[in-house]
């Protein structure tokens, strides 16, 4: 009886079938299972052609570089999502894009997933649209539980031509059905030397004819260091949080108007705790900003400093 009830919790937590699948770049192989190290897969094209169940983990080797894109295409549950991370010790596993994808790690029309603890990388000869990690709704609905964390993205030479291009990108577009995130999270990570954006929205859902705005959107504990354009930039959001982050000398290389830490047609937004500072030029060039189409946003508890635009924009239509 002990074990019969066993099981039947476990079935019914959702974890009685949830699998880890191993990939190592050395040693791996895609003819093997992938359900142990010494099993393991080998390249990211292997992965991105399974099909996951809640609550399975893809973790990836230690100090082990692959070239190109993941792009996993299932969804987990808000209890039991899908967790990319590593395994074994050493350095960050590494995703290289080499600029010749557009996106390093593409979360398209997926929920209830959650990926920690990567180096992700993609500079390519020139500049163009580029992104380490695009987040991105089309025509989707509401999407519920996405986490980004403990990430190191860096070296990413998109455009400063676009605002949707850069470190970390969020976006929900499509007019056919009406997309949102609900409970996305991006904490703890580090975004180094990108263009042009730090960690940044774009959504067709911000205009108020067809206002949807996502909602419990976390932007917390992040590290932004040499970015091209904006440093961190909320949009078509309701309460969002954005706390405890650092950006330093923004708008490096963009030569327009960008400024730290703001909000874009958000509603209800707390800006607390941040520090930002060596924002260059005066285009715009301050610390923090709150500019289009927000309503009630609250900042408090911040600390600019060395802004060459000065401290705030109160930015109106």
């Amino acid at each position: 009886r002990t074990l019969a009830f066993s099981f039947i919790f476990f079935f019914l937590a959702g974890q009685g079938w949830a699998t880890t699948y191993y990939i190592d770049a050395q040693q791996g192989s895609d003819s093997n299972t992938g359900r142990s190290p010494s099993q393991s897969w080998k390249t990211l094209e292997k992965v991105n052609s399974g099909a996951y169940a809640p609550g399975d983990r893809l973790v990836f080797r230690a100090s082990q570089t692959w070239v190109g894109q993941l792009k996993p295409a299932s969804s987990g549950t808000i209890a039991h999502p899908i967790i990319i991370g590593r395994y074994g010790s050493g350095a960050l596993p590494r995703l290289d894009g080499q600029g010749a994808v557009e996106d390093v790690v593409l979360l398209k029309n997926v929920q209830g997933i959650e990926v920690h603890d990567l180096e992700i990388v993609n500079r390519g000869d020139s500049q163009a649209p580029r992104r380490g990690v695009h987040i991105v709704l089309d025509n989707f609905g509401t999407a519920r539980h996405i986490v980004i964390s403990g990430l190191y993205i860096h070296d990413v030479n998109g455009t400063n031509a676009r605002k949707d291009n850069g470190g970390i990108i969020f976006r929900t577009i499509g007019n056919l059905i009406p997309s949102r995130f609900d409970d996305l999270r991006i904490e703890s990570n580090i975004v180094w030397r990108v263009d042009r954006s730090g960690i940044a929205a774009q959504s067709y859902h911000a205009m108020r004819s067809h206002w949807f705005p996502s909602l419990h959107v976390v932007i917390r504990d992040n590290y932004l260091d040499d970015i091209g354009g904006d440093g961190i930039v909320p949009w078509a959001t309701d309460r969002a949080l954005i706390e405890h982050n650092i950006a330093l000398y923004c708008n490096h290389r963009a030569g327009s108007f960008n400024a730290g830490i703001w909000p874009w047609s958000t509603d209800n937004s707390i800006f607390q705790l941040n520090e930002a500072a060596f924002t260059q030029t005066t285009k715009d060039g301050e610390g923090f900003d709150s500019d289009y189409n927000s309503r009630n946003t609250l900042f408090e508890y911040n600390y600019s400093h060395d802004n060459q635009g000065g401290f705030m924009l109160i930015c109106t239509p």
